[in-house]
């Protein structure tokens, strides 16, 4: 769930739980393989999502290069 959600954030792994239920409902009634269908997509966050789905909605921070 944390995984899912992302760790940066106290609502990450909130967010990581509904999606986990919801998905897994779903995904459960159509798909006989639903544990390959939640793999792909815990892979597909890990590579482009590290943050994970907090991350896709916090704000870019600005970082600030010194110069010396």
């Amino acid at each position: 769930m944390v995984l899912l959600g992302g760790f940066s954030s106290f609502f990450g792994p909130l967010l990581g739980a509904f999606v986990f239920i919801f998905l897994q409902d779903t995904v459960m009634s159509v798909f006989p393989y639903w544990r390959l269908i939640f793999g792909a997509v815990l892979a597909f966050i890990v590579i482009f999502a590290p943050g994970g789905l907090m991350g896709l909605f916090a704000r870019p921070r600005s970082v600030e290069v010194s110069r010396g």
